[in-house]
């Protein structure tokens, strides 16, 4: 369920059932107040839902699949994402068109989005820790297929070792049992007179 709270007593004031019995995470009320914006986790996996308060009817944004989103947050017209559909956690705008755009490029990941007028402020992961950073949000930015994500998988970025074409070693090695009074000088192996030091 989505429970609605007063926030000055703390009484119910709605409580609605979610479609699909999905488990809410997150949710973010939209700049206006007219929605709540939230990540849904059913059996074919994650997605993202909003509650609009006018009708009370829910509205599915992203559909649930295999794919991971860390944050959601509904400005004006356009739904702001954290994802990492890229290999790295990224941010991404759903914009009334449908077509998703990449708004974020980050090599180690890019997250907490707050949009505010025609840009994006986000935190950028680096090798040397978190930087806070903006961006333009730019609506004619190229749209994302999945064949554009393909090499932006951390495990296509790892080289594999380059194959060498040398025979394995021949030798043959037999157990042997030790035996100390051969080697009475090894003291690497045993001391004759142990004592507790």
């Amino acid at each position: 369920n989505l429970v609605l709270l007063s926030a000055s007593t703390g009484r119910v004031i709605k409580t609605i059932p979610v479609p699909e019995n999905a488990y809410l995470q997150k949710p973010q009320w939209a700049e206006d107040g007219s929605k709540i914006c939230m990540i849904t986790l059913t059996g074919q996996g994650e997605g993202i839902l909003a509650f609009r308060l006018a009708d009370w009817s829910w509205e599915k944004l992203i559909k649930e699949s295999s794919v991971d989103y860390q944050s959601a947050v509904i400005r004006r017209d356009s739904l702001f994402y954290v994802s990492s559909v890229s290999g790295t956690e990224n941010i991404y705008v759903l914009p009334p068109d449908k077509k998703v755009r990449m708004i974020t490029n980050s090599y180690f990941g890019a997250t907490d989005p707050l949009p505010e007028d025609n840009r994006i402020i986000f935190t950028d992961y680096s090798s040397s820790g978190n930087n806070i950073c903006f961006t333009e949000i730019n609506n004619d930015g190229n749209t994302l297929s999945p064949e554009s994500l393909k090499t932006a998988f951390t495990i296509d970025r790892i080289k594999p070792p380059v194959s060498v074409d040398e025979p394995a070693p021949s030798n043959t090695y037999l157990p042997v049992r030790y035996k100390k009074w051969q080697h009475l000088l090894g003291f690497h192996s045993w001391i004759p007179f142990y004592a507790d030091i």
